[in-house]
């Protein structure tokens, strides 16, 4: 039980610290960028001949 307890534990420290590395290095915003870059080149090649 102390182990189950422990794992989750750590679980919750590993998304914790995740979550503020992606927020500091504005990971998930080039992410999100890089994606409406993604569909605007797709919009491009679809009307040229």
């Amino acid at each position: 039980m102390v182990v189950l307890v422990g794992g989750f534990i750590v679980l919750l420290g590993f998304l914790v610290c995740r979550e503020l590395v992606m927020w500091y290095w504005k990971i998930n915003e080039v992410v999100g960028l890089q994606r409406d870059i993604l569909e605007a080149l797709k919009q491009l090649n679809q009307r040229d001949p």
